[in-house]
């Protein structure tokens, strides 16, 4: 029987963990990414008056609309038998815990790939930045999403339980992408 896996970035935005993802799934096309980006483009689009609403925008943590799509999509994806890489942040402990707690649920075993840029090239890349906004429901910039962020991201990501690989730039990509196809 082959290994399952569930590849967990962690990481601010624009460290690139997005970029990463499709990277991997290229070369492993048999791969499901998941990002809560687009499953708020999604909500967005599809529901606007839901997400709007102040029952939605006053949810406790992880029981937004988005984030109740996303974790049935994230257990779908894991009943189904697929290898998965979730390209969102992770960054707050409780949401790596239930990550974690359903793949090895389902036997499968947990990588966590953490993105470590130092803050001066992300706000380098805050300022560069072609990502669309359509994603923002709370923020109106990418520097209110990282400011926010900051606030309350618990880092860095235990390495207790899983298969740990830290990206501090660019050029690990590909190293940490290696280092994966062994697993693979």
């Amino acid at each position: 029987m082959n290994k399952k896996y569930v590849f967990m970035c962690v990481g601010y935005t624009h460290t690139g963990k997005t970029t990463f993802a499709k990277k991997l799934v290229k070369k492993y096309p048999n791969m499901i990414q998941l990002d809560s980006d687009e499953v708020a483009v999604f909500t967005k689009e599809k529901y606007p008056l839901l997400v709007e609403s102040s029952y939605n925008k006053n949810r406790p943590d992880f029981r937004s609309l988005k984030m109740v799509i996303f974790k049935d999509v994230y257990n779908f994806c894991l009943n189904a038998g697929f290898n998965i890489i979730l390209s969102n942040c992770n960054l707050a402990k409780n949401f790596r815990s239930f990550v974690s707690y359903k793949a090895r649920k389902q036997g499968y075993k947990l990588v966590t790939i953490y993105f470590n840029l130092p803050e001066e090239v992300i706000l380098r890349r805050l300022k560069e930045t072609r990502k669309s906004d359509k994603v923002f429901i709370q923020s109106k910039k990418w520097s209110e999403v990282f400011e926010r962020q900051k606030k309350y991201a618990q880092l860095p990501p235990s390495k207790r339980n899983t298969i740990y690989f830290e990206i501090k730039g660019s050029t690990d990509d590909e190293i940490v992408i290696n280092e994966l196809s062994r697993l693979l």
